[in-house]
């Protein structure tokens, strides 16, 4: 194996570590803030709190600018 092949090898693994794999929006994701677990008669209850990124800052590109509406939402 000459050198050139060998720096091939090497350098192509770190072509795919740049980082723009795909263009989603921060908008479009959930993360997770808070997670609790109640016990009920059915059994175990899971609540997850979700933060909206689309009302934390208003005025701002993409924001509402809705006061009454919180900037956050939990699904059970």
């Amino acid at each position: 194996m000459n050198k050139s092949s060998l720096a091939f090898l090497v350098v192509l693994p770190l072509l795919f570590l740049g980082g723009c794999w795909s263009s989603v929006e921060i908008n479009d994701r959930a993360f997770v803030r808070m997670m609790v677990l109640d016990k009920s008669e059915e059994g175990i209850e899971l609540t997850l709190s979700l933060p909206l990124p689309s009302r934390l800052i208003p005025g701002q590109s993409g924001g509402t600018g809705n006061q009454n509406g919180k900037p956050y939402t939990f699904v059970i």
